[in-house]
């Protein structure tokens, strides 16, 4: 049986609780007129009041199954604690693939779980591109991944990126963008009026005169394919290494990554940072 144990730190009714995690109505009728949580000792009911201190046991074995192959690999990780944990992805790997035709980090996040003996579903909070490394975000539990999902949405989630671009950009600058498909081309994204809103904050860390590039750090307010890629392609200045969005330039790697990550714990309340 996979137990979730949560330390209720103010009172306040459980469904309100549950409601604040982010979970629907359903989900939560579903928990509690299902007696799947049990507080102390005591099985919860609904509009029960919860005080604080008191510790939630949830039983969420009907909510998580094993959904990827495990293969064993090295898996750097940043963070973790019972919720959650930050993992430092390389360059050259896939998140996931539905098909499971090609090895992915989940499958190697597959292989930790077994290691350690969580069987739980794999669930990642946000994406990062193949060529993409750094830290990436992922919940232990349906219930972590419901909060964390609607702090990314709310935009309390701060995710830091390092990349370095042509050209020299200006000290600090917001990019207002549209972003939506290239319709000849699937790989692609494009600047478009009829796209999804895109909102990209930078600041210059460095500039080498020699090779007239940038270091800049970049802060995502949302969440778009290929966004800093596009919004920085879009303003000439686009990154090094980039093999869609700037084939000619020579260097082998994208050079790109999510450099850090800032929020607070959901269950805890404890603040996270993570950092490569």
């Amino acid at each position: 049986m996979e137990i979730l144990k949560i330390k209720i730190l103010n009172e306040i009714i459980i469904n309100e609780y549950l409601k604040n995690l982010g979970l629907g109505k359903n989900k939560i009728n579903s928990l509690i007129d299902g007696h799947k949580i049990k507080c102390g000792k005591t099985t919860v009911k609904q509009n029960m009041l919860l005080k604080k201190d008191d510790i939630l046991f949830i039983d969420i074995e009907d909510y998580e199954k094993i959904d990827y192959n495990p293969i064993e690999n090295e898996l750097d990780v940043l963070y973790e604690d019972d919720y959650l944990l930050v993992i430092n992805k390389p360059k050259g790997v896939i998140i996931y693939d539905l098909d499971q035709k090609e090895e992915t980090l989940a499958n190697h996040l597959r292989y930790y779980y077994q290691m350690n003996n969580i069987n739980r579903t794999i669930r990642h909070v946000h994406r990062l591109d193949k060529d993409t490394d750094g830290c990436i975000l992922y919940a232990k539990d349906f219930i972590t991944h419901a909060a964390l999902s609607k702090m990314l949405e709310n935009d309390e989630i701060k995710r830091v990126y390092h990349a370095e671009v042509e050209g020299r950009v200006n000290k600090k600058g917001i990019i207002r963008k549209n972003i939506g498909k290239d319709r000849h081309n699937n790989n692609k994204m494009v600047i478009s009026e009829k796209g999804v809103n895109a909102v990209t904050h930078y600041k210059l860390i460095e500039y080498n005169k020699e090779k007239n590039t940038s270091k800049i750090e970049v802060i995502l307010q949302t969440g778009r394919t290929h966004q800093i890629r596009v919004h920085f392609m879009s303003e000439n200045h686009p990154l090094l290494g980039d093999k869609i969005y700037n084939p000619k330039n020579i260097e082998k790697e994208l050079h790109l990554q999510s450099f850090s990550i800032h929020f607070i714990h959901p269950i805890t309340k404890q603040k996270i940072d993570v950092n490569v």
